[in-house]
Order: structure tokens, then C-alpha cells, then sequence
């Protein structure tokens, strides 16, 4: 009897819970790719601006030397590139939790990453903002 009972306490424990647990996860995932898809857009703008820098550093290279304003065209499209790519990582690396995952696993690998897309974000708007500086 005691352990029917434990077994029906634990089984409304799990019901009650259950729901307000994935509504808390799904929120987590939710803030984690609003940072995601404010940055995204942004990929089409760093081609577009690498692509001009590009064409300015290549436009000041001769055949016998590298200007110092080439170098610097050329180091703000490595940061494009970098901020591409480190975009392109984290998309490639992000794999939401197996579904049974203990939900502060579940907490903390959100929060993680969180913390990473936000790196993204801010080595692209970094990137961006030197490039368009430069235009």
C-alpha cells in the first residue's frame, strides 16, 4: 500500500511538474535563438561587405607591395570572415538536448549556450561596424 502510494504521489509530482519544466526549457531554447535570428539576417551584409573590402585592398595592391591601407582591408575582411565562420560554427555544434535529460542539464547547457551565441553576436556586430567604419 505504502508503495502504491509513493508511486501515485511521484506520478502526480511528475504531472504537475512535467509541463511547467519543458515550458521553461522551451523559453530557454526560445531566448537562445531570438539572439540567434537577431544576427542571422546579418550573414548577408558580411558577404556583402567583405566583398567590398576585398575589392579596395585589392585595388591598392601592386605587384611590388602591400600599402598599409590594404592591410587594413584586408585584416577587417579576416574579421568578417571570423565572425562568418564563427556563426557558421556554433549552427553547426548546436544539437538541443536528447529528450530525458535532467532538466538543470537541460538549464545549463541553454545557459551555455546562450553565452556563446552572444559571443557570435557580438564578434559580428564588432566585424560589421569596423567594416562599414571603413567604407
Amino acid at each position: 500500500m505504502k508503495t502504491t502510494l509513493s508511486f501515485c504521489l511521484i506520478a502526480i509530482l511528475f504531472t504537475f511538474c512535467g509541463p511547467d519544466q519543458k515550458a521553461i526549457q522551451k523559453a530557454r531554447f526560445d531566448e537562445v535563438m531570438a539572439v540567434h535570428d537577431e544576427v542571422m539576417p546579418k550573414m548577408g551584409m558580411i558577404r556583402k561587405l567583405k566583398g567590398a573590402l576585398q575589392a579596395s585592398a585589392d585595388s591598392l595592391i601592386t605587384a611590388d607591395s602591400l600599402s598599409a591601407e590594404a592591410q587594413e582591408f584586408l585584416g577587417a575582411v579576416a574579421e568578417l570572415e571570423a565572425a562568418n565562420e564563427s556563426m557558421m560554427g556554433w549552427m553547426r555544434s548546436f544539437a538541443q538536448p536528447e529528450e530525458g535529460t535532467v532538466h538543470e542539464e537541460v538549464l545549463k547547457f541553454y545557459e551555455g549556450e546562450m553565452e556563446k551565441v552572444k559571443a557570435v553576436r557580438e564578434k559580428m556586430i564588432g566585424a560589421i561596424e569596423k567594416a562599414e567604419g571603413m567604407k
